[in-house]
């Protein structure tokens, strides 16, 4: 871990049934970041730590910090929590145990995987004792899931909180014991013959259709358990395309994957029509309530629709088309090829489609659990990720007027912005 900044972070504290636990934070290019998480030990409570390690910390409340702790104080009393990582300092760690703290981070509830396997994940095969000294570092213990890492044999190998923790977390998630310190040997997670990540259910490997389809109720549960998964301010590729499409005299916008509305409400807002489409009840509830809400009903089209069915639109009714990581979603190449091709059909002559897609060289590339063509499930999620060729592959009957490479969030994402422009014959 890289040395912590001079300046001593605020606290947070919560009793939980494993004791209280702590999140240190400090503002972090003008947003509250975690910067560490301490668990009690026995002899040695996480208030005491605190003081130890920071003396000069203060303890301070925190609008931003209160859902994380609710979220520790949720998963130590046994429930299944998807913790996020956008709020996690992890600049303070060295770009090594960045990436091994991101392969930990994929490691799902009910699986746990080796050093070893991580390592070889990592294309590090001799890197076992190098990932062991990472995790054993690891500043944001829970959130990234270190006590889900073994030694080869089953055994429990190392936890700064002790092992006797360490196999309480286990056991609460459903992980048995052969005996005081071994798990019963199972299929580790990352431990396919290639050495890339598969999650093998007891039931077998689902085919891609069942997983993609999964997908939908997982964003259906995710969006009614959080008000504002994205911020209520329109993201910064909103922008840009409000201003091309104002300049370029566009009226008609169709959205693609409107999530909660925020992007949708600046596109009405700033007096454009437009027509969202979401495969999830809650994404259009949400919308049709925040419009209303807005006074831009009028202005505002919303329609359950999955995309990987053809658009509900005759040819040539719009003037641009829009989306946010929609095309990085759970969705395969040849399922994009056919959706371009409906935008294409859709957009009158000379129209526009601008998308957004997480690159290759995003930090999740590579993390989790492979489904094959570049996608990657992280935390319940599957992302497309894409590079340059895969863009051009899929601009087809377009003119590609530019990729530009941009970054966002936190951690931060790293993504392309995609125009084309459709080719008049």
């Amino acid at each position: 871990m890289k040395q912590a900044r001079s300046i001593s972070p605020a606290f947070c504290l919560r009793d939980t049934p494993f004791g209280p636990v702590a999140v240190l934070w400090s503002v972090y290019r003008n947003e509250p970041k975690i910067c560490r998480v301490l668990l009690s030990h026995p002899e040695n409570p996480a208030g005491d730590s605190v003081k130890k390690i920071f003396p000069d910390s203060e303890l301070a409340s925190s609008s931003t910090m209160n859902p994380v702790l609710d979220q520790i104080e949720a998963f130590l009393s046994g429930e299944d929590v998807r913790f996020s990582i956008d709020r996690l300092c992890l600049d303070l760690c060295s770009a090594f145990q960045r990436s091994v703290l991101l392969a930990d981070y994929a490691i799902p509830r009910g699986l746990v995987s080796t050093y070893k396997l991580i390592a070889k994940h990592l294309a590090n095969p001799k890197g076992a004792r190098a990932v062991g000294t990472a995790l054993a570092n690891n500043p944001f213990p829970l959130i990234i899931p270190c006590h889900r890492v073994l030694r080869s044999d089953g055994g429990l190998g190392g936890f700064q909180y002790g092992l006797k923790m360490k196999r309480a977390l286990l056991e609460m998630e459903g992980i048995a014991f052969r005996d005081e310190e071994h798990v019963v040997m199972q299929d580790f997670f990352y431990g396919d013959q290639s050495g890339k990540a598969e999650r093998k259910e007891q039931r077998g490997k689902q085919s891609m259709d069942e997983m993609l389809n999964a997908q939908q109720q997982h964003w259906e549960n995710t969006l009614s358990e959080t008000e504002e998964m994205f911020g209520a301010e329109p993201s910064e590729p909103a922008r840009v395309a409000a201003e091309l499409f104002q300049k370029e005299g566009k009226k008609r916008i169709l959205e693609l994957g409107g999530g909660q509305g925020r992007d949708t409400l600046f596109f009405a807002g700033k007096g454009f029509s437009v027509d969202v489409l979401d495969y999830t009840e809650q994404s259009l509830t949400t919308i049709v309530k925040k419009a209303r809400q807005s006074g831009l009903s009028d202005r505002v089209a919303a329609i359950r629709h999955d995309v990987r069915k053809p658009l509900p639109f005759r040819d040539e009714t719009f003037d641009a088309c829009y989306s946010h990581m929609l095309y990085c979603m759970a969705l395969t190449t040849a399922e994009l090829e056919q959706l371009s091709s409906e935008i294409h059909r859709v957009l009158r002559p000379d129209g526009l489609n601008l998308y957004t897609v997480r690159s290759t060289g995003d930090a999740h590339y590579g993390a989790g659990v492979s489904r094959g063509e570049d996608l990657y499930e992280v935390a319940g999620f599957i992302v497309h990720f894409f590079n340059r060729e895969k863009i051009k592959q899929l601009a087809k009957g377009y003119d590609l007027i530019g990729i530009e490479a941009f970054e966002e969030g936190p951690l931060p994402r790293k993504l392309f912005r995609v125009t084309m422009r459709k080719r008049v014959k």
